[in-house]
């Protein structure tokens, strides 16, 4: 065998992504093109009662034509990245992005009362595959 015959077989570079939901992903679905490099801004997303999505996502699965990104509202024109900074990475749909852990569940705060429910982590080990 030649050394450098399995050089350029390594596997494609991938990075932690996050997405916060209001409500428990539904299976069959996609899980949208909108997620964070920031675990905190997926928390804010979800909400208290939320639903907080921990993948890992390919590079080759990064949204960078223009067009499509002013079309899903990420990009708008000359004006850059709109609203707050949300380290926003936006995933072209139908690509693969392996689901580490589900967390749902938290505590609720209104006025009159704080109501605390089980945060429950979900696990998978090896990674699911699903798609943005």
């Amino acid at each position: 065998m030649n050394r450098s015959e399995g050089q350029w077989s390594q596997p494609e570079l991938t990075f932690d992504v996050y997405r916060g939901l209001t409500r428990e992903p539904t299976k069959g679905r996609d899980l949208g093109t909108h997620w964070s490099a920031d675990p905190s801004v997926a928390r804010r997303f979800a909400g208290q009662l939320g639903t907080v999505l921990h993948g890992e996502a390919p590079i080759s699965a990064v949204e960078t034509d223009t067009d499509a990104l002013e079309k899903g509202q990420v990009f708008i024109g000359d004006k850059g990245i709109k609203g707050p900074p949300e380290k926003e990475v936006p995933l072209k749909p139908g690509k693969s992005v392996k689901v580490k852990n589900v967390t749902s569940g938290g505590m609720r705060v209104t006025p009159n009362w704080v109501m605390s429910t089980r945060q429950r982590t979900r696990t998978y080990n090896p990674p699911r595959e699903m798609k943005a």
